[in-house]
């Protein structure tokens, strides 16, 4: 039977993984004593060596491995590296539920349930332990090595997109680019002497097609 690690109260576990992000990595085997001198010392705390071990954050001497150093190197990289950890250790569960983190509860206990061969009691214990595991996770993004506040910077720093030049509809409701074209008005005045006589007019008229218009009057 397999041997799943548990916790009976779970939210201590995301209480345990926020402390050690401000701890150094320990120097010595992770221990009761060691869990007691940063405040985890009941008896339900003493079992998070047990879960430690189980994603490969301590090893069988219960020294800290490289994926509990890797962990404190961010809250991005420590969601991808705590979901390697669950993927490691529940290798068992993935192979047959490959997104077992979005599995339902009655899938969930039931798989543990016949792996364990434990009571419903602790079978639930068991299943809250790896949801609560879950939620500290990030299962979608292990390929993508860009760090977040990196990404938000690219966009930060990104040009805004280009616009096309809108179009003028028609009447017609065609869609067309809109035209421009130059256009020149002359204003003439013409100050005709009350006393000018019609032939004179007509002169005068005469030369305002000719040099103007170029046209002629017959």
């Amino acid at each position: 039977m397999a041997n799943f690690p548990y916790v009976n109260v779970t939210k201590r576990l995301a209480a345990f993984f926020n402390k050690i992000q401000s701890l150094g990595v320990p120097n010595k085997p992770v221990g009761n004593e060691w869990l007691a001198s940063i405040g985890f010392e009941t008896e339900n705390d003493k079992r998070i060596k047990g879960v430690l071990k189980f994603i490969d954050f301590i090893d069988d001497s219960n020294m800290p491995t490289d994926r509990w150093r890797i962990y404190l190197g961010g809250k991005q990289r420590s969601r991808r590296i705590m979901a390697e950890g669950i993927e490691q250790g529940y290798s068992d569960l993935f192979e047959q539920y490959p997104k077992a983190h979005q599995c339902s509860d009655e899938d969930l206990r039931s798989f543990f349930k016949v792996k364990s061969g434990l009571s419903d009691g602790t079978v639930m214990f068991i299943l809250t332990t790896f949801k609560d595991l879950c939620s500290m996770a990030d299962f979608g993004r292990e390929d993508d090595d860009t760090p977040e506040d990196q990404k938000e910077a690219d966009l930060a720093e990104s040009p805004p997109p280009a616009t096309e030049p809108k179009e003028i509809p028609e009447s017609g409701g065609e869609q067309r680019s809109p035209t421009f074209s130059p256009k020149l008005n002359i204003n003439v005045q013409i100050h005709i002497p009350p006393e000018a006589t019609a032939e004179q007019i007509d002169k005068i008229f005469e030369s305002m097609a000719k040099y103007l218009f170029n046209k002629d009057i017959d």
